[in-house]
């Protein structure tokens, strides 16, 4: 199994439990028409020794970070919501076949450093995966 496929899991989980569109990737924080929906990001395994996107997920932890754009406060306390229970609901997985375990970081309101409109309503969290 390969960080690709875990990612692919994520991006389809993320959809079907948030109802939204799920990228592959960040946004560019400083372009003002960011698009709302979720966008998910390899971040790191654990050790990082010669990662790589297609390394075989073994023995070490995952991490990608999610973040989900909205267009109001409303909808964004609304995915919050539905972001909270996916947490509950989403504790294991078996991906290609493989059990596999899921941790979920705090979800938190996303850091807005251009304080552009898009990002005005956006929270985030990190997944793990072992």
């Amino acid at each position: 199994m390969t960080t690709k496929t875990i990612s692919d899991w994520l991006s389809t989980t993320i959809a079907s439990d948030l109802s939204v569109t799920c990228k592959l990737g960040y946004p560019a924080f400083d372009r003002p028409d960011i698009a709302a929906g979720a966008y998910l990001r390899f971040r790191q395994s654990d050790p990082i020794v010669g990662e790589r996107v297609s390394a075989t997920v073994d023995r070490f932890t995952r991490a990608f970070d999610v973040m989900v754009i909205t267009a109001s406060e409303v909808a964004l306390l609304a995915k919050i919501d539905l972001m909270e229970a996916m947490v509950i609901a989403r504790t294991a997985a078996t991906i290609s076949g493989t059990k596999r375990k899921i941790a979920w970081d705090t979800i938190e309101r996303a850091d807005n450093p251009y304080e552009t409109e898009a990002m005005r309503y956006a929270a985030q969290t990190t997944v793990f995966v072992r």
